[in-house]
């Protein structure tokens, strides 16, 4: 560097083609990191829909080893009906809970209350 400082025609060339040589080689640093993230970002993102169809798989194939399948029923209401009763009659284990399917029969109906009137029909979702 000090030569240079009396001799700059002669080293600058020299210079320049180390910092080029310098920028190439973070360039090409960048380009590796880069491509390792997004190598990365796509295997995280098959990773998931792999899981994700496993899990959907497995879930069907239960349902189908259980031999039932999804229907609804057209329940008469009758006086001493309340929701709770229904639900229990028509309760499997496909749903979480019995609050859970409530939700579900009452969302079929489009309900926002647990009040049903005798005489009228419902529409039950069930498993059989």
């Amino acid at each position: 560097m000090f030569a240079c400082y009396y001799n700059q025609n002669k080293c600058s060339g020299t210079y320049i083609r180390v910092l080029v040589k310098m920028e190439e080689i973070i360039m090409t640093l960048d380009n590796i990191l880069l491509r390792r993230l997004l190598l990365g970002v796509i295997g995280v993102l098959f990773l998931s829909v792999i899981l994700f169809c496993v899990v959907g798989k497995v879930k069907a194939d239960s349902l189908e080893s259980a031999g039932r399948t999804f229907h609804c029923a057209s329940v008469y209401i009758d006086n001493n009906d309340t929701l709770w009763s229904i639900a229990q009659e028509y309760y499997t284990s496909e749903y979480d809970d019995i609050e859970s399917y409530i939700d579900e029969i009452k969302k079929s109906n489009g309900l926002c209350t647990d009040n049903i009137t005798a005489g009228k029909y419902l529409l039950v979702p069930h498993y059989r």
